[in-house]
Formats: structure tokens, sequence, C-alpha cells
């Protein structure tokens, strides 16, 4: 079933590319593309079987848990909150009594959740892509690397995304307490959303160009001392209880993230001039960099590096755009390698697991054995 949705994220863009060309309203045409595509992933997300995913069973029952909980009780907590040993969750506590306010169905909650995200992830795309080539890039490559986590198993660290996403926007505007109070509650919901606070102050920063291409060099020293960074930087990222794992280590993705990193480079200079924001997406890559060493810890702890290394969805297409040297048909093979490479990929990762509805039957995980 995933395979037949990115098919159909390929040949809805080529409907809508081939309307643009006809209509030559790209920018409309290209928000539309989106815009379906959200739509359709809304759709998967929401009507996923409850045995879908790793985690989406175990929030089921957190869920139904939540009903039981009266709000004088839940007043209590928050009321006692700073004085627990045991904080986490209780902002997503909240948010559960709250959508069960209009709905007990959890079905319905996953459509919520999904509709949340993708609004979110929608305006993301809208306001910082500017070609519909380069949104449907951005979606693919989100497709591979990023849809399984955030559509599928997470919810509340997919709340936390979209904040950071509509954090993003605050930054360019400058309005620092808004985005702090949003970060600040945000985290209530999933503590390692605080990682994205220096974001703030490193995009609005007078000539940050150095620091990527810093980060990239010294790369192999972080990774030497992954162990003394990874273990100051858990706590403040809210996942204490994650133990090292022996072998663990995300080569794949490690590998990929380099590749992409030094393509990019070679493109900054043109990227800049083209649009000085485009130094906040390298930025947002010097920060993955250095949480990268994080996953060699343990695999899971991957996930805290997606609030930046989520930019290279749209630094990867404006770096193939900004090939302008090159012909049209050379850009459009080029783009065209770049979707068949990511096919690979996708069909080599575990992300490809069984995808049921609801109304289908399925065996839960094995995680749910134990």
């Amino acid at each position: 079933m995933l395979y037949i949705l990115i098919f159909c994220v390929i040949v809805i863009f080529f409907v809508f590319f081939s309307s643009s060309l006809r209509k030559g309203n790209e920018i409309k045409t290209k928000n539309n593309y989106i815009k379906t595509i959200c739509l359709i992933f809304v759709l998967f997300s929401g009507l996923r079987n409850l045995g879908v995913g790793e985690d989406t069973y175990a929030y089921y029952i957190g869920y139904e848990n939540t009903k039981s909980i009266s709000w004088k009780q839940l007043v209590g907590m928050l009321t006692n909150f700073y004085n627990t040993v045991d904080r986490k969750d209780i902002g997503y506590t909240v948010f559960e009594k709250i959508t069960q306010i209009f709905t007990n169905n959890f079905q319905i909650y996953l459509f919520l959740v999904a509709i949340i995200f993708y609004i979110s992830f929608y305006n993301f795309l809208k306001n910082n892509t500017n070609k519909i080539t380069e949104a449907f890039l951005a979606i693919i490559i989100f497709y591979v690397l990023f849809f399984y986590v955030f559509s599928i198993t997470s919810i509340r660290q997919s709340l936390a995304l979209a904040a950071t996403f509509y954090c993003y926007e605050l930054i360019k505007k400058r309005k620092l307490l808004l985005f702090l109070c949003v970060l600040l509650l945000t985290s209530l919901i999933h503590k390692s959303v605080l990682i994205f606070i220096p974001f703030y102050f490193l995009c609005n920063i007078k000539n940050t160009k150095w620091i990527f291409p810093t980060t990239l060099l010294i790369f192999p020293l972080i990774m030497v001392f992954k162990n003394q960074l990874t273990f100051f930087l858990l706590g403040f990222g809210g996942y204490e209880e994650y133990k090292e794992f022996d072998g663990s280590g995300t080569i794949n993705f490690t590998i990929i993230f380099l590749m992409v990193c030094i393509f990019t480079l070679y493109r900054k200079k043109v990227l800049l001039k083209q649009d000085a924001n485009n130094i906040h997406y390298y930025n947002a890559m010097a920060c993955a960099l250095v949480l990268l060493p994080l996953s060699w810890i343990n695999p899971a702890l991957l996930r805290i590096t997606m609030y930046f290394s989520i930019y290279m969805i749209l630094l990867i297409p404006k770096a193939i755009n900004s090939l302008n040297k090159i012909p049209f048909k050379g850009r459009r093979e080029i783009v065209g390698w770049a979707v068949i490479v990511l096919f690979i990929l996708f069909i080599r990762t575990n992300y490809t697991k069984e995808y049921r509805f609801y109304w289908e039957p399925i065996k839960l995980g094995e995680n749910y054995n134990e």
C-alpha cells in the first residue's frame, strides 16, 4: 500500500506540472499540488489500523486510560507538575483530554493529529518553495525519510515537529516571545522540542556562512567524541531513559546525509545569492550534523535530529534547481535520477512494513508480545 502511495505522489505531480505549463500560474498550481498530497497523507495517517506502526497501539492504550482521568485530577497533575519526579507527557495528556471533549473515538483522534501536522507541513512547503518541482522533490524526500515516523508511528513528536514548522515562520518574522511561548508549551508534549530554541538565535546572527562548512569539516572529530557529546545533550533533549546500544550506528543515513551536505555546500554560494534566507537551511543542517552522533548511541535518537535534518527537503531541491548552467532537459534528468535513487532507498528501508486500514485485520507488532 505504501508503494501505491509514492506512485500516486509522482503521478499527481505530472498532472499538476502539465497544468502549470498550460495555465502559466506555477505558484498557485504548486500550492494546490502540496494541498492535494497533504490531504492524501492525512487520509493514510488517519485511516491506519491500530497495529500499524510501532507505537500506534500504545498511544491507543494511553488514550483510553486518559478517559478515566477526571479534570480535577488533571488540574492536580498540572499543579504538582514541577514537584513530581515523573513529568513526562503531562502536556500530551492534557491535549488528549481536550480532544475528548469533542470525541472519544481514537480513529477520529488520529485524523485530528494528522490534520494538525499536515496543515503545518503544507504551510512550511508553501512558504519555502518557489517551484512545483521543488515542492515535488521536497515531498518525495519527506516521504522516503520522514513519512513513516511522523504519519504512521509517532504522535507526540509529530505535534512537536508541527510546532517547529510554525516557529520557523516566527524566526523569519523575529517574534521571539511568541516563538518561546509556543516551544515551551509544546515541550510539555515532547521535551525534545526545546533543542530547537537555539535555532532562533543562530538564524538571526549576522554572517553565519562559516558555520555549516566548519561543522562539516570537524564532523569526524564530533564522531570521535560522540559519547561525551551525546550524554551531555540527552537530558536537554528529554531522552534520559535511552541506553547505549552495542553496535549502534545509523550508517546508511549518515552516509546519505554527508553526501547531501557536500553537494549542497558545492551550491552554497549560488543559493545564498538567490535568497539570503537559504542560510537558515544550511544552519539547520549544521545543527543536524552536531546531533547526528546521538543516533550512534541509540538509533531511536535519530528522531531528535529530525527537527533540523527535515530542512534537507527544502535545501536539496533548491540546490538542484540552482544548476542553471545545465539545460532544462539536463536538470529534468537529474530530478528523474534523484527520484529513482530515493525510490530505491525507500524499498530498502524498513518503512515498507505492512500497512492496513482500520477495518482490515492485522497482528500487533512483536514489541507488544513482551
